[in-house]
């Protein structure tokens, strides 16, 4: 008997520094990843789909040579998503989706089963079922990268979402009223201090000033620091 085929899906994920992609199966298995550079910040809306869509029919290729057939698409973006045809608010990071409805454009290059939600939504829902968050039935997850945001999961996987499909927009919160001036125009946000960017930034000074020796090696031998450096330093 030939045993049963493996159900799975493609997970893509659109941050404003990296667009990644999977093929997951039902157990939450990573069978396919990939990751590579985000569209520019000033990408048309075109120019961004067409990039989704591109990752999609490679993932979808990979998956066939493994004898996988996914059956549908999920996309996670860093924004808020209103209305049935997906028009996307507030993209701060991604300036060029602003108030573009990204639904009918997917749909007409990858079929019907395209599902769409919050980047941060979509993390923690996996989380939630795949991860450390099976043990409890109330989870809160913030995830931290090129921004900051946050979701919210109750009892059976409810999603709580209070405005636009979302719990509000954890990195906006002011922390520091005369900081710095921040992408969503505000001046202070949490993203200007704690996002992946505002700690390049803060470690690139502590490598110039000497105050930090291994940042400042590291600067010297790639010529750049990323958040990750930070994190590695502050292990070793």
């Amino acid at each position: 008997m030939s045993s049963p085929a493996v159900r799975c899906a493609i997970g893509i994920d659109l941050g404003g520094t990296n667009l990644k992609g999977g093929v997951i199966d039902d157990a939450g298995r990573v069978r396919l990843k990939h990751s590579q550079p985000a569209p520019a910040k000033d990408s048309s809306p075109e120019h961004i789909v067409a990039a989704l869509v591109n990752l999609a029919h490679d993932l979808r290729q990979q998956a066939a040579a493994l004898g996988l057939e996914p059956e549908g698409v999920g996309i996670g973006v860093p924004n808020f998503i209103e209305g049935p045809d997906w028009i996307q608010r507030q993209v701060n990071n991604l300036p060029g989706l602003n108030d573009f409805p990204i639904r009918p454009s997917l749909i007409a290059a990858l079929g019907e089963r395209v599902a769409l939600d919050n980047d941060v939504m979509n993390a923690g829902l996996a989380e939630y079922y795949y991860g450390e968050g099976q043990r409890y039935e109330r989870v809160f997850f913030m995830a931290i990268g090129t921004g900051i945001a946050a979701s919210i999961f109750i009892e059976g996987g409810q999603r709580l979402r209070y405005i636009l499909g979302w719990p509000g927009d954890t990195g906006h919160i002011i922390v520091d009223p005369l900081g710095a001036r921040c992408t969503c125009g505000g001046r202070g946000c949490l993203e200007t201090v704690a996002a992946g960017p505002a700690i390049r930034e803060q470690a690139l000074r502590l490598a110039a000033s000497g105050l930090s020796p291994d940042l400042a090696t590291r600067l010297q031998a790639a010529g750049d620091l990323e958040a990750r450096d930070v994190t590695e330093a502050a292990l070793a």
